[in-house]
């Protein structure tokens, strides 16, 4: 059984990541009225489509190094070497992602006109998106330090505090200075610089300086480069539909998939991801208890306990729920994907919990055999099915 100790510890965690984590996604759900008042469906197909490019090169600026801090961080032995491994971490975000963003702000004309992006201010919403990510992604490898610290009480209210802020951006962008779907990028890279310099503040402070180890660097690489093409597979399993959406349905359809998946995200982030958070760092802690197996098969009873209710209860009263959300009919006929999206993020809950044993053996090649098969097969599904099915193949 899994021990009480170890059930309250993992439980007063998960409900304080729960509650930083939802304050960080929950103003996807808040702001959504107000989308849905001052962006047409396409407008929202657009913010739509930069959702999952942001997650892609998320990648190829991290690397999973995030991932591999909290792996390594248990994997020494002294505090000094722990700090190193944090300072490492997060100077390595910082190289990778202003260099990336750069790129993105000098070449936002070319790209622009490459990809035939047709949208309003197209050139400014590409070199706003552009400086969101340079100064963004860092923050990434501090949440990781936060949670290996195990400081879910600072990651609250990180998280929150950012939260409050963002909401108040977007709503003084949107309904007073009339900015449109321009304003929202704005808030972005405002945000992302404000929080950039006293998150890097507090990095620095904490390793006593600017440490950079290409030995560290190593050893999270030979953890995390396994993780780049299972975590690129995954962003083709679950974020590419969009772009496959854009060229056969339009934009607006790319609009009415994604108002879909942030109502059902309520889900992921209020449960699953809240429970990964926790879940994962707690795992690495007690490797070497013998009845990790056992912990495992519990935690994962109660998850799928609770995504069976949240199935019953969103996915049942979704049509209702939109009708509450906005008075535009065009985003009423996201109402009917809600349910079958939610069994598809339990599905993937259910595969980053059974999944903890390779992270722990460090076999995170695993995860790249499984997520290049779904990978192949979803995108093959979704080329031969949107076009008989609609919406409802992806």
């Amino acid at each position: 059984m899994m021990a009480l100790k170890d059930f309250k510890v993992l439980s007063k965690d998960t409900l304080i990541y729960g509650i930083g984590n939802a304050a960080d996604r929950m103003i996807q759900i808040v702001l959504l009225p107000l989308f849905a008042a001052y962006l047409s469906i396409d407008k929202y197909g657009i913010r739509s489509l930069t959702i999952p490019a942001y997650e892609f090169l998320k990648i190829i600026i991290l690397l999973c190094i995030d991932q591999a801090v909290i792996a390594d961080y248990f994997k020494v032995k002294t505090e000094a070497e722990q700090r190193n491994v944090i300072s490492t971490g997060f100077t390595f975000s910082v190289v990778t992602s202003i260099a990336v963003g750069v790129l993105g702000y000098f070449f936002a004309g070319p790209f622009v006109k490459a990809i035939k992006f047709v949208a309003p201010e197209s050139v400014l919403i590409l070199k706003f998106f552009s400086i969101f990510t340079a100064f963004s992604c860092p923050s990434f490898v501090f949440l990781s330090f936060l949670r290996c610290e195990r400081k879910p009480w600072a990651y609250m209210f990180f998280t929150i505090i950012k939260a409050i802020v963002k909401v108040g951006l977007i709503v003084f962008f949107l309904a007073f200075l009339k900015k449109d779907l321009l304003g929202i990028y704005v808030v972005d890279a405002i945000l992302a610089v404000l929080t950039f310099f006293p998150v890097s503040v507090w990095i620095y402070v904490y390793s006593k300086g600017i440490k950079f180890s290409f030995r560290s660097l190593k050893s999270m690489f030979l953890y995390s480069l396994p993780l780049v093409p299972n975590m690129a597979f995954y962003w083709m399993r679950t974020m590419l539909d969009r772009w496959i959406i854009l060229p056969m349905l339009g934009k607006g359809a790319v609009g009415v998939f994604g108002f879909a998946i942030t109502i059902s995200s309520v889900v992921s982030f209020l449960l699953l991801a809240t429970v990964n958070l926790a879940w994962t760092p707690y795992a690495f802690s007690i490797k070497d208890k013998p009845d990790l197996h056992r912990i495992t098969s519990r935690l994962l009873t109660y998850v799928l306990f609770l995504v069976g209710w949240a199935l019953i209860v969103l996915g049942g009263g979704a049509n209702e729920l939109l009708h509450v959300i906005t008075k535009k009919p065009e985003y009423w006929s996201a109402a009917p994907l809600v349910p079958i999206l939610l069994v598809a993020m339990g599905f993937m809950g259910v595969f980053n919990i059974v999944g903890t044993p390779c992270q722990i053996a460090r076999k995170t090649i695993y995860f790249t055999i499984t997520s290049i098969v779904g990978a192949i097969i979803v995108v093959a599904m979704n080329i031969f099915l949107i076009p008989l099915m609609g919406l409802y193949a992806s």
